[in-house]
Parts: C-alpha cells; sequence; structure tokens
C-alpha cells in the first residue's frame, strides 16, 4: 500500500437510503470508470466504529483535489485522504480536511471490512 492514496465510493451519500443492488451498481460504474481512465485502484470497505456502518469503495493513487472531483460526480459530500499513515476526511465542496486517525488504527482483520488486493 503506498505511503498516500486517496478513497473514493459511488454508495449512497449521508442521509439518503438505496438499495443493496442500486450501491452495488454505482460502485460498479465507478470501478468501470477508474478502470477507462486507467486509474490506479484497489477495493476498501470503510467502516464507521461508531455507527457499524460499512461500505465498499476504491482507494486511488488520485490527488485529494482530483479525489474530490470524481467524489462530486458520484454525489459524495466527502472522500478519505490518507497521507503518511494519517486519515483525513475532505469535504468535496471545499476541499476542506479534518483528521479522522491514524490509518493503522482504522484497519482490520480479515472477518471484518478490509484492504483488498490492487487490481491494477
Amino acid at each position: 500500500m503506498p505511503a498516500s492514496f486517496s478513497i473514493i465510493t459511488a454508495f449512497a451519500t449521508t442521509g439518503e437510503k438505496w438499495s443493496d443492488l442500486e450501491n452495488a451498481t454505482a460502485n460498479a460504474r465507478l470501478k468501470a470508470e477508474l478502470e477507462r481512465k486507467g486509474v490506479p485502484h484497489w477495493g476498501m470497505t470503510g467502516y464507521s466504529p461508531r455507527t457499524s456502518h460499512a461500505e465498499e469503495g476504491w482507494a486511488t493513487t488520485l490527488s485529494a483535489e482530483d479525489a474530490c472531483d470524481w467524489g462530486n460526480r458520484y454525489n459524495q459530500h466527502a472522500v478519505y485522504i490518507v497521507s503518511d499513515g494519517v486519515l483525513r476526511v475532505v469535504l468535496c465542496s471545499s476541499g476542506r480536511g479534518e483528521i479522522v486517525g491514524k490509518m493503522v488504527e482504522r484497519l482490520h482483520n480479515t472477518t471484518q471490512p478490509r484492504i483488498k488486493s490492487p487490481s491494477t
């Protein structure tokens, strides 16, 4: 895993309710576009220990600015950026970020949401 990367998703944004099929379809569309554009990416499932919410997404080599552009295209409020082991949430509308914590503290074993192998 690189020292710096971005995490983007296409699931329903906070406050919206989509079916599993709608979320899976949006996620597949995002993956297909990343592949078409030649953006290196690998699967990553995000998980909130506070709410137990999990959703599949894609870790990428995109910069924070480019990840926000993609996030906006997929109606996301925010993306996540990891830089030198620090996880930040960055609002797509403003580019402003807030530190969430150390990425290593957010990684889980294989029985919980996990990072998948690179797909490209």
